[in-house]
């Protein structure tokens, strides 16, 4: 695990846009993403990405999907200002890696990160496969993240590639969509082994409903997502707050 120190006054933790999911309600959510940027922008710090910003990411030696150009340009337009931004991979856009480090300025990470910032030590990831009976999914998700299945899949004609991967990300929001999240589940299986290692709070995306709980000074957060809420996270002065982007 990568641990960060971060001085900022203002941090800013987003995730589960799924860009690519939708071409036609795209565009609306690459204006929002564009204009709540900009307010990042205004208001100094850092953006922590928390996974699932792009419904599929794959990176090609030499093609990228031609449909996530305004939303690449903003992103490159951000950390050329002040503002850091610092992406780790969820279970659709796991493959994040060299183009967004060297060309768009994006540090990229596909493990969980140990936050130190405002005196406050805070454990983040995307959030799948945390909960102790998630193993089946881990297990599956070490073949399918493997260098051998990577190098395979690069084999195949980017047109092929991507129908397929959005075919796989249809059939995952079938399978998982509309659950009600288990909060008990959450602080016990999630939450609890991290608060017990030293963490004081846990972030997390994966699940599109925003949650918040707290006990004994322990705190646990999912953003939520950027498709119907648009839900941010927000650490000032060492406290944390959950807040909602009114989209354009």
């Amino acid at each position: 695990m990568t641990t960060i120190t971060r001085k900022d006054r203002t941090i800013f933790f987003i995730s589960d846009a799924h860009l690519g999911q939708n071409p036609v309600e795209d565009e609306a959510r690459v204006r929002s993403l564009t204009s709540f940027f900009k307010n990042v922008t205004k208001r100094g710090g850092s953006l922590f990405i928390l996974g699932d910003f792009f419904d599929f990411w794959f990176e090609y030696r030499s093609v990228i999907p031609r449909g996530h150009f305004k939303i690449l340009a903003a992103l490159m337009e951000l950390a050329s200002s002040d503002v850091d931004v610092i992406y780790i991979g969820g279970n659709h856009d796991y493959w994040v890696g060299s183009f967004l480090e060297n060309q768009v300025g994006v540090s990229t990470y596909t493990d969980p990160v140990d936050l130190r910032a405002q005196g406050r030590r805070v454990f983040l990831a995307h959030g799948d496969g945390l909960a102790g009976r998630d193993w089946p999914y881990r297990a599956f998700r070490r073949v399918l993240r493997s260098r051998p299945i990577s190098a395979a899949y690069r084999l195949l004609h980017p047109d092929l590639g991507l129908a397929f991967a959005r075919w796989v990300s249809r059939k995952s929001r079938i399978h998982s969509g509309g659950t009600v999240p288990d909060t008990k589940r959450l602080w016990e299986e999630v939450g609890r082994p991290r608060f017990d290692v030293g963490f004081d709070t846990v972030v997390l995306g994966h699940i599109h409903s925003p949650v918040t709980l707290s006990s004994d000074n322990r705190e646990l957060y999912v953003i939520g997502d950027w498709i119907d809420r648009f839900t941010f996270l927000v650490l000032e002065n060492g406290a944390f707050k959950l807040e909602h982007w009114k989209p354009e």
